[in-house]
């Protein structure tokens, strides 16, 4: 559950404050080297400046931990896992602000815990428990764990909710151990598609689309005769639909989403019956197949302004018309979806 300090020694917190200034000034004009010899203290007044109850004392030890993370990534292995629990309250602090500062701070964290400590870092999150570890603490009184990843993905602020489904994409496409991460991501990343606003929804379905895109790039050998034959029949419910993901948990998009319809799937022309341009792929369109891709589409949307967004989200394009997800994200989708499935069940 959220930790925070009940009661801290200084009672000023404008004391506080400053000591937190003092701490972010010194840590930026130490070298590495004596950072090395004081890496446990540097790390305690962090941790300790995140769970103070006053709330710019935890903006400012979010920036200063994400400026300390980048810089000392090396030695902060081991370091990675305390750091991230220190940030539980900001993740479920009343100031949107600070929910906002918390998760860019656990992104700062994912970097210094690659391939070692980031599967743990999700296990808080996601308040997962061990089937076969049981806390002496559980068996006297009892034990409240808080998923934080379910409450911001119901955040009841909407720039939280877009900024965190923003953030599980850029996990998706940055971190280097994405394939430890992708399970624990996924079924929230899906969640967005049903998020009540919908200007939210349909910026997940394209970043779903931008995952899908890397995904094709990773996976180029197993889904290039798919891709070639055009073969995606399968895709189709026996060729009779050609559909986007459901957004808002209306299929297709319902009345107020209109999606782009298209002929379904025959399974490949290997004997060459079909027009040529009925072999072209929404993913290997031309200049001029792409322009017309976009009239059809309709006019992007102009998303919010945020000094805060990642590179990754700036310059998504997102359209108000649905076209049928590419193959990447179906592939995508399927995949995490099975396992997710596999594990509830198993």
């Amino acid at each position: 559950k959220p930790t925070e300090i009940a009661q801290p020694v200084e009672e000023s917190e404008e004391v506080r404050l400053q000591l937190g200034h003092f701490v972010a000034a010194l840590l930026l004009r130490c070298s590495p080297t004596q950072i090395y010899a004081y890496i446990d203290e540097a790390t305690g007044l962090i941790r300790a400046q995140a769970m103070d109850p006053f709330h710019e004392v935890k903006a400012l030890a979010c920036e200063t931990m994400i400026s300390f993370c980048y810089n000392h990534t090396e030695m902060l292995l081991h370091f990675a896992l305390p750091l991230a629990r220190s940030l539980t309250s900001s993740l479920t602090h009343n100031h949107a602000k600070i929910r906002i500062a918390a998760l860019r701070a656990v992104t700062a964290c994912l970097w210094c815990g690659v391939w070692k400590h980031n599967f743990e870092i999700f296990q808080v999150l996601m308040a997962w428990q061990d089937p076969n570890k049981v806390p002496i603490k559980a068996f006297y009184e009892g034990v409240t764990n808080v998923n934080y990843m379910s409450t911001l993905s119901f955040d009841r602020h909407p720039a939280v909710r877009r900024f965190w489904f923003e953030t599980l994409a850029h996990w998706m496409l940055r971190c280097v151990d994405k394939v430890d991460l992708e399970p624990y991501i996924a079924p929230y990343l899906l969640t967005g598609l049903c998020d009540e606003n919908e200007e939210i929804a349909l910026e997940v379905f394209w970043l779903i689309e931008k995952i899908g895109e890397a995904y094709e790039a990773e996976k180029e050998e197993d889904l290039r005769k798919t891709k070639q034959y055009g073969f995606d029949y399968t895709w189709t419910y026996g060729g009779r639909a050609s559909v986007p993901f459901p957004l808002q948990g209306i299929w297709a998009g319902g009345d107020r989403l209109d999606h782009v319809r298209k002929t379904g799937a025959r399974g490949p022309d290997f004997l060459g019956h079909k027009a040529l341009t009925e072999h072209h792929h929404r993913e290997l369109l031309d200049d001029a197949g792409e322009e017309e891709e976009e009239e059809r589409l309709g006019a992007p949307l102009e998303l919010p302004r945020r000094d805060y967004c990642w590179p990754d989200s700036r310059g998504l394009d997102v359209f108000p018309r649905l076209p049928r997800p590419r193959l990447g994200s179906r592939s995508w989708v399927r995949t995490h979806s099975r396992r997710y499935i596999k594990a509830t069940f198993n």
